[in-house]
Formats: C-alpha cells, structure tokens, sequence
C-alpha cells in the first residue's frame, strides 16, 4: 500500500505540478490553486507512503510501529489536524516539549496571564515543528501560521468541537483549507516565493 501510494499517486502529482511551483507568474490563480491542494495530496501520499513502507518491513520482522497518519482530511480543526497528521512527531513534541513549557507557563505565570503565555508557547513549539522540517524562514512562516491559527480557532471556538452537520462540514472545510495554503510555504523556494503564489492565488486572475 504504501509503495502505491508512492509510485502511483505522489510521484506522478509531483511531476505534474512542479512546472507550476518554478513558474507561478505563468499560471492562473485556479492553476496555482489547484496546483496546491495536489501537493497537498503529493506530500500526504509520499510522506505516509514511506511510513506504512516502513511499518510494513517492521511487521515483517516482527515489531509493530504505530500509525503516523489518520486521515488527516477529516480533521475538524488544526488541533485535531496535529493530532492525524505525523502524530510520532507531534506525539514527541507535545511530550517532551509542548507539555513541560506548558508546566513552567502554569507554574510561573499569573493566573490572569495563564491563557495568553500558553497560546504564546503553543505558537512557539508549532515554530519549533516548522523549524524541524529545515532551517529555512519558510518552515518558520508554516509553523508560524499554524501556531497562530491554533491559537485563533481555539479563542475563536473556545475549545468546542462542533456537533451539527453542517458546523462540521464547514469546519473541515475551513480546516483543509489552511493547511493547503500553509503548505505552499512548505513548497515553496523562498518566503518571496511562496507570499506571490497565495497573492494571486487570492487575486482571482
């Protein structure tokens, strides 16, 4: 499975949108658009690709690695995306990390300023998620913009997960939505790149 996901599905996407990604002046913004929901499916088939190839050859010799992805296309909110989407990763962060910040936050802080120091730190380890992708500023910029939207979707939410149809249609709409534009920061060369790609992909031209 996971070998198809690699040859039959990332692969052929990849070659078919990198003209896109080194040329987006050339393009329209629903090219641009379309362009970045297929890498957005590229990277989940190639990344959980080699993860069920990995778990797979570890069954064979007897050990059983756990999920990394779960399906993350469902999730109703950028938390609960974190919590689909390379869960080894963001299982050790929030551990070892996020967990042990939030401690000292807790500890330290005054109970009025409580809430605003953890949304500062939630923003800091998504930072430190970005940075574990690449020293560059666009891994910055991608867990800088997912820091930041966790924090807003949670004041905005107040830690409330929808229960009617339609507010959970619409939240995972909102969410998939983020996270195809986050990742033309993870796709992109340079910051300069990537702000012209989302600036024409909203000019509608």
């Amino acid at each position: 499975v996971g070998y198809m996901k690699k040859v039959l599905i990332a692969d052929p996407i990849g070659s078919a949108i990198d003209p896109v990604w080194s040329s987006p002046q050339n393009y329209s913004s629903l090219t641009l658009f379309i362009a970045s929901v297929c890498f957005y499916i590229q990277v989940f088939a190639d990344f959980s690709g080699y993860t069920d190839m990995g778990r797979g050859a570890a069954r064979m010799l007897g050990f059983r690695l756990p999920i990394n992805f779960r399906a993350p296309f469902f999730a109703k909110s950028l938390s609960e995306f974190w919590l689909r989407w390379h869960i080894s990763l963001t299982l050790w962060i929030r551990t070892y990390c996020f967990n042990s910040l939030a401690m000292l936050v807790i500890r330290n802080s005054p109970i009025q300023f409580q809430k605003y120091m953890l949304f500062t730190a939630t923003v800091f380890i998504m930072v430190i998620i970005g940075l574990w992708h690449g020293a560059n500023w666009n891994f910055v910029l991608f867990g800088l913009f997912h820091g930041l939207g966790i924090v807003v979707w949670d004041a905005v939410g107040k830690g409330k997960a929808p229960k009617k149809i339609f507010s959970i249609l619409l939240c995972i709409f909102l969410t998939q939505l983020f996270v195809i534009f986050s990742l033309i920061f993870f796709r992109s060369e340079n910051a300069e790149h990537a702000f012209t790609i989302i600036f024409k992909i909203v000019q509608f031209k």
